[in-house]
């Protein structure tokens, strides 16, 4: 063993001193010659070069802040956060985002910070927001009311068993909970039951208001004729109003007691001018699911796939608010005219005259990579770069953006394997690798190496392939069982895990099992030199490795681990994000209760990067 090690040292120092290039082929490309590869992408002929130390050295002589200051930014919102998407705030630098799978977040003006939240574990779907500042918010989660004073979240008393579907109120001391056949009320002291003496057969689900004496409450009623129903309080007494179509109303704003908007399916757009409800044109047939208006008297309407505009006189088209991608929209909230925001696939602003990005979406990312702190790819179904600053849909130049299945680089390079082939990021344009290979790349699952002529990817049925600078090549891993991940300290010092228990290890010429026929399966593995290897089970165990030897020790409920040292490793899962100083494990945050098959890259010894269903998360130490 001591022999291999050694070996392998000179082998790496041979390498870098020789400075050896790289480049790379998929299956169904045309072939390059063996020595000089040829990246096929139209937006660069050129052939890449090598990159910087894909493992630098962290100074151990660094002071780093401690692990429970760590505090996290949300950078993108993920496909299981668009569920219940909701808008809420009192300006531009105070807006409260409730999205789904309980993430509630909070802009500043410059960042999105999720809070530490813990609701019910059965939910799924936030059901509103509304506040009057920003110590002094409400939340509908799981039929239950949720208030925020400045500090922590609570449930709220007294409406426990209500099933609250919105809130609304004129000032802290009158408020509204509306629940399917009931509406309470809060005087500043006690929840209260209010006795309208409209019939309680129709679910009513949205509430809204202008103040004390007015108050508006929407609704339909049940099979077969779901007709919406449309009530009000006019400070003396409540009164229904006739709904004048037969579509389903969504939602409900108020700009006084003369001016109230209802929007719904296929373009309906209703007014209540105080006595009556009448049709507007709209202008579209799409269905609407949001309204609301600002102080300067123009009103907003949104939905799926549209955004409206009301000028005082007619309701105008607005562009999508993201024309490169979907522009899906749950939710929308209006400061004023040259002030709009909406969320649903991302959070967009719009100026008065365009839109902007103000929290990109991702529809999945399966892996991230980073050479530092500024040079992060989130890669997925929709992969982002992130510059330490912002977050930008990567460009794959004149490549069909690739579903990325993982990725790995050395310094500017990157690897990635995807549906479509693999790929090579030269530090200015992707590229798709021209080489035949019979190796499918969308099975790969994950990536790992030494160098850019040195790249080993896992994946399904027991694949393992290799880079060798000019083409991609299956090895012989003597194995059928999945493999989940790949970790080496050199080129005669490789591991990976998978299935059953299976952890197998190269030695430059042959791969050979070191354990199998497990119960339990393998979640990945990672390291930090021959000496110090860590493998994750999904039972939770923690395989630590001396190069000789392995030894299990429990680690908890986690699905992903990285670090920087073997004194220095994160873990995330169900319960949060935790931290292992090399005796013992802390918890850190517990804000992403719930996540399922993440992802964790850590940048740095105290900057790190999760990344699961609800979103992409960046820790770093408070106050930086």
């Amino acid at each position: 063993m001591e022999e291999r090690r050694v070996l392998g040292l000179v082998l790496a120092m041979i390498l870098i001193a020789t400075g050896q290039g790289c480049g790379s082929a998929p299956m169904d490309a045309e072939l390059g010659p063996a020595d000089d590869p040829i990246v096929d992408n139209p937006d660069n002929p050129d052939i890449p070069t090598p990159g910087d130390d894909p493992n630098p050295t962290p100074d151990p002589d660094a002071a780093v802040a401690p692990v429970t200051d760590l505090e996290p930014e949300l950078l993108v919102l993920g496909s299981l956060s668009t569920l219940g998407t909701h808008l809420w705030g009192t300006a531009e630098d105070d807006i409260f985002l409730a999205a789904g799978w309980g993430l509630l977040a909070h802009f500043d003006g410059t960042r999105w910070r999720p809070f530490e939240f813990q609701g019910p574990k059965d939910f799924y779907e936030m059901s509103f927001i509304f506040g009057f500042t920003s110590d002094d918010v409400y939340v509908g989660i799981g039929g239950q009311a949720t208030h925020y004073d400045g500090e922590s979240w609570s449930v709220v008393e007294g409406l426990s068993e209500l099933g609250v579907f919105d809130m609304w109120g004129s000032g802290p001391n009158d408020v509204y909970a509306l629940g399917s056949s009931i509406l309470m009320h809060f005087d500043g002291l006690e929840w209260s039951e209010v006795v309208t003496d409209l019939p309680t057969d129709p679910f009513w689900r949205q509430i809204t208001g202008s103040g004390e004496k007015h108050v508006v409450v929407l609704g339909q009623e049940g099979a077969p004729s779901s007709r919406p129903r449309f009530a009000y309080f006019d400070g003396l007494r409540w009164r229904e109003a006739q709904v004048p179509v037969e579509g389903i109303l969504r939602d409900v704003w108020s700009a006084g007691p003369n001016d109230t908007y209802a929007v719904g399916r296929n373009g309906t757009i209703l007014h209540f001018d105080g006595e009556k409800l009448t049709q507007m044109d709209s202008g579209t047939d799409k269905h609407l699911s949001k309204v609301h208006g600002t102080p300067g008297g123009e009103v907003f309407a949104v939905g799926p796939d549209v955004a409206l505009r009301f000028d005082g006189s007619d309701w105008n088209n607005l562009p999508p608010p993201d024309p490169s991608g979907s522009p899906w929209v749950a939710s929308l909230f209006a400061f004023g005219a040259d002030s709009v925001f909406v969320a649903g696939r991302g959070v967009h602003r719009f100026d008065g005259a365009s839109w902007e990005t103000h929290l990109p979406y991702s529809d999945g990312v399966d892996d991230i990579w980073a050479s530092d702190p500024e040079n992060v790819l989130f890669a997925g179904r929709e992969s982002h770069r992130y510059d330490g600053f912002s977050v930008e849909l990567e460009d794959f130049g004149g490549l069909e953006d690739p579903d990325l299945n993982t990725a790995w680089g050395t310094g500017d390079q990157i690897f990635a394997a995807a549906d479509e082939g693999f790929f090579l990021y030269d530090g200015e344009h992707w590229g798709k690798l021209v080489n035949e290979s019979d190796i499918d790349s969308n099975d790969i699952i994950d990536m790992f190496g030494i160098s850019e002529d040195d790249v080993f990817g896992v994946g399904w049925g027991g694949l393992i392939a290799h880079f060798d600078g000019s083409v991609w090549q299956a090895m012989d891993s003597g194995t059928e069982v999945t493999l989940v991940g790949v970790w080496a300290s050199a080129p005669d010092d490789v591991y990976a895990v998978g299935n059953d228990e299976t952890v197998l290890h190269y030695d430059g010429s042959t791969w050979s099992e070191l354990f199998g026929s497990g119960l339990v399966d393998h979640l990945g593995v990672t390291g930090f030199d021959a000496e110090h290897i860590v493998a994750l089970r999904d039972d939770g165990v923690l395989t630590f490795s001396d190069g000789v030897s392995w030894r299990p020790e429990p680690g908890g409920d986690l699905e992903a681990v990285h670090g920087t040292a073997p004194d220095n490793l994160f873990g995330i899962g169900p319960d949060g994000l935790s931290h292992y100083d090399g005796e013992q494990w802390t918890s850190i945050n517990r804000f992403v209760m719930g996540v399922t098959e993440p992802s964790i890259f850590a940048a740095g010894p105290r900057d790190l990067y999760v990344a699961g269903p609800r979103g992409v998360f960046r820790y770093t130490p408070k106050g930086q």
